[in-house]
């Protein structure tokens, strides 16, 4: 996990379950943990595919006015967080911008689609959700994307699996047949 991933969270580094076989029990268990969360977090990884929905982009689809097509949306540089997350605090903002659209504080919340801010020289390629404070330019808060993100395969379990087990569970075996011939009580 620590060669595929970069800054793999603790799930993702203890996310096989590996129960060796014993003297009394001769079956071992090498089996991928579930996520009650994320239905597919490892899933995705494992056979490559379209990334699934999270609950912020079905969340925004709900509430917010938007022309164009609404597939994923990803973060700025201006509301990413540590490894390019969305952060909730910034969702929770626009979220209230957009439903109390004019308040005390001057910021407004909006959405446009694609090439649509072209008069304050944005050739957008995605759309997005924007900030406007005062008469200033807007400022795009997150891109809203008319596609699905693609990832590619990265772990190979059972490949990886069947390698080490060619290799190491041969060497497991021999030792573990040792200790129970030497601890076997012999009448």
């Amino acid at each position: 996990m620590k060669r595929k991933f970069t800054n793999a969270n603790a799930f993702t580094l203890n996310a096989f379950y590996f129960q060796p076989a014993k003297k009394r029990n001769l079956v071992m268990t090498v089996r991928r943990k579930d996520k009650q969360v994320g239905k597919h977090y490892l899933e995705v990884q494992d056979k490559g595919g379209l990334r699934p929905r999270k609950g912020v982009e079905k969340r925004f689809e709900r509430e917010m006015p938007y022309n164009g097509i609404f597939r994923a949306m990803t973060p700025t540089s201006r509301t990413g967080g540590s490894k390019n997350n969305i952060l909730m605090s910034q969702v929770n903002k626009v979220s209230a911008g957009i439903k109390q659209p004019y308040n005390k504080s001057g910021v407004r919340y909006f959405a446009a689609g694609p090439h649509s801010l072209g008069k304050f020289g944005g050739g957008n390629k995605t759309g997005g959700i924007y900030r406007v404070t005062g008469k200033g330019k807007p400022q795009k808060m997150f891109h809203i994307l008319d596609h699905m993100p693609r990832y590619k395969k990265k772990t190979d379990f059972h490949g990886l699996m069947n390698k080490f087990a060619s290799k190491h569970m041969k060497l497991m075996l021999k030792k573990t047949m040792k200790q129970a011939l030497r601890t076997a009580k012999l009448r």
